[in-house]
């Protein structure tokens, strides 16, 4: 399919996860040469695309009806070909056909009947136990006709000096030993590990000299800090501290990350640093960390993965045992250490 001067708009506007998760393949697309390439992301995370630097351009999606013909009419004045939709859903469907392209892009595992907006199917479906970046380059590989191996998949994500100053700056008094960064937040209630539980954690860490910092956004401060508090640590609290990029360098300095299945994790494993992903109603086969200096701990109970954003009962996240978590956290300080 690949001809010089295509102008391709790949869709993919949610979440800060699968957005990341699609980064190898869209910089495969765009490095193959010939080609414009477009994105369009959510206006709430249209920062995430500033981190970096193989896109031609950005559409930006607003809220609602209105938001969806601005969206399918700035498409539509760039004169596309091609449209490549990485969500596979009613909504990222109807934006699909709406663009305008003669091509109509997605893969084999669509839902909410979003398969009538396209005429191309490319890659492989989801059910054969594919991880989730995989599934995305394999629509590119047959965009390409072309092959990649794990090893090529780079996210492509820069750092700029004024966010490393920054992240510097919020861990000056954490930078003379290993660094421990715990994201303990989700947008999915049933994805949230105990407090008490990361409070047990810290307690280990910090006993052994180890310093911690959590990171989230504003709204999580509270949260963390009654994590601190019962910990009795003076672990730092960076919630609502940093943007988007001084997160990632915040992310790339640290010796690894204790994080739920969120944006963070997808994060650290995008810039190469180990995580220790603690998952319960999700699938980490499909969205768990890509990255093979990463681990993950579950209890894998009858019912996981439910894929249920809240849940009355909660086994999969609750019956993790503390103790495993910090074991393991020690495993790979003492293998990870920079």
């Amino acid at each position: 399919m690949r001809l010089p001067g295509e102008k391709i708009l790949v869709v993919k506007y949610s979440s800060l996860g699968d957005i990341i998760n699609a980064m190898p393949a869209v910089r495969l697309l765009k490095e193959a040469g010939g080609m414009d390439v477009y994105w369009l992301v959510k206006e709430e995370l249209a920062e995430v695309l500033d981190c970096v630097d193989f896109l031609d351009g950005a559409i930006l999606l607003s809220k609602g009806l209105g938001g969806i013909r601005a969206a399918s009419r700035a498409a539509k004045s760039i004169d596309l070909t091609s449209t490549v939709d990485l969500m596979g859903i009613f909504k990222s469907g109807v934006i699909t056909y709406l663009s305008g392209t003669s091509n109509r892009i997605s893969f084999p595992h669509t839902r909410e009947f979003s398969s009538i907006f396209y005429n191309r199917t490319m890659g492989l479906d989801r059910s054969t136990g594919i991880h989730a970046v995989r599934e995305n380059v394999s629509v590119v590989e047959g965009i390409l006709g072309k092959k990649f191996s794990d090893e090529e998949l780079d996210y492509g994500i820069v750092q700029d000096g004024p966010s490393i100053l920054k992240a510097k700056e919020l861990l000056k008094s954490s930078q003379k030993g290993p660094l421990v960064v715990i994201n303990p937040m989700t947008r999915w209630p049933s994805k949230v590990y105990p407090k008490d539980k990361f409070s047990h954690l810290v307690r280990g860490l910090t006993a052994e000299g180890i310093a911690v910092a959590f990171v989230g956004v504003g709204k999580d401060k509270a949260y963390i800090d009654s994590i601190i508090e019962g910990s009795g640590s003076s672990a730092l609290n960076l919630a609502g501290k940093s943007d988007l990029k001084t997160l990632i360098s915040i992310i790339k300095m640290a010796t690894m990350v204790v994080s739920c299945d969120s944006g963070p994790m997808h994060i650290a494993s995008a810039v190469d640093t180990p995580v220790l992903a603690i998952f319960g109603p999700t699938d980490p086969s499909y969205t768990g960390p890509f990255r093979s200096n990463s681990r993950v701990i579950s209890t894998m109970e009858s019912c996981s993965p439910c894929r249920k954003r809240s849940c009355s009962d909660r086994f999969c996240m609750d019956n993790i045992d503390p103790e495993s978590v910090y074991g393991i956290a020690m495993e790979m300080i003492e293998e990870y250490t920079k």
